[in-house]
């Protein structure tokens, strides 16, 4: 709460020097204002805290603070839709860590820089660091190595190692829940949802979704959702009908922060696209749409009726039925005028 109030301080308000007087490390308090900006997908306001605390901590060469905040900016650049810019954040860490005796801060770069590689495609390397790591689904869990545990999950996920994914990352949610790290625990909740939705276990997926969602509304995190790109999108689009049919919890997620996370993902992976309008043929849910699909849509937004949309195509009516019933599913809308207007957006029309 403490921190929330110092995010919507004026930048110049003088927190950092106060603090400093009583031992808290130089532009902690600054950094920390950032990741919680970030995590709110403030990522305006996020930079301007960010470089305070970076220069203050390279000033005065304090690493615990200058090292996560690296990361930070890496986490902003590649959600900006440079990873080019990301990686060079990461490797000017690199070059600082190696510049001193701390060369324990290497294997947290290394493991944020296999998260970055990830996302490019790149397993060969991403290989490589596992192999290197000597980390085990069943070694003894250190907590300052979080980062390096959940690359390791992720590692594990890209490969369909899905099964061990999982055993570490029940172990990483017992050590969180004893620890009260809520925040962990959205992290482990979102890789449990998609590792058990790529195994194929889509009850199992949606719940350990629900538990993420739950504690990320309160606290208003988006970008741990957004960051998960299209693979968290397939899953966010069909959480609300999910909840409305299978949850039994008394307190539900609200249907407006998933359809802003729904909204806020999209855009995220148009960003990443590197493109100004997304003009593949991928859908809302991350799923593709069928050619016959795409004509059908087409058909919609012309305002054609199943009947005259069966003449044209020259497909049964039930089939046409079931191609707009698909629509809407990849969609995530309920109606042919909120199907259309959504294609439109994203110009696949």
């Amino acid at each position: 709460e403490h921190i929330k109030k110092l995010a919507w301080l004026p930048l110049d308000w003088g927190v950092n020097n106060s603090l400093r007087k009583i031992g808290v490390p130089a532009g902690y308090i600054s950094v920390l204002t950032a990741e919680l900006l970030y995590e709110w997908n403030d990522l305006d306001r996020a930079l301007p805290f960010l470089l305070e605390g970076l220069n203050e901590a390279e000033e005065e060469n304090c690493l615990e603070v200058f090292i996560p905040a690296l990361i930070t900016l890496a986490r902003i650049k590649r959600a900006r839709g440079s990873l080019e810019g990301a990686l060079k954040a990461v490797e000017k860490g690199c070059r600082k860590v190696r510049e001193t005796k701390y060369k324990q801060w290497l294997p947290l770069l290394s493991a944020f820089k296999v998260q970055l590689l990830l996302s490019r495609g790149e397993r060969e390397e991403c290989q490589r660091w596992k192999e290197n790591n000597h980390l085990s689904i069943y070694g003894r869990l250190i907590p300052a190595r979080e980062l390096e545990y959940f690359t390791l999950a992720r590692v594990l996920m890209d490969q369909g190692n899905y099964e061990d994914a999982l055993v570490l990352l029940a172990r990483l949610h017992l050590l969180a829940e004893r620890e009260g790290r809520l925040y962990t625990m959205i992290d482990i909740f979102n890789l449990q949802s998609l590792a058990y939705f790529e195994q194929g276990e889509t009850q199992k997926a949606m719940e350990a979704l629900e538990k993420s969602l739950l504690l990320a509304e309160p606290l208003g995190y988006l970008r741990k959702f957004i960051d998960q790109g299209r693979p968290m999108l397939s899953l966010l689009v069909k959480f609300l009908p999910w909840q409305k049919k299978y949850t039994s919890n008394k307190k539900e997620v609200s249907s407006c922060f998933v359809q802003k996370l729904i909204r806020k993902t999209r855009e995220g992976i148009i960003l990443w696209s590197g493109k100004e309008k997304h003009r593949d043929i991928f859908s809302f849910s991350g799923e593709k749409l069928t050619r016959r699909e795409l004509e059908v849509l087409r058909f919609l937004d012309q305002e054609l009726s199943n009947v005259e949309i069966s003449c044209r195509l020259a497909i049964a009516l039930p089939t046409v039925k079931a191609h707009i019933s698909s629509i809407f599913s990849k969609l995530g809308v309920n109606n042919r005028a909120a199907a259309a207007k959504q294609a439109r957006e994203m110009d696949i029309l």
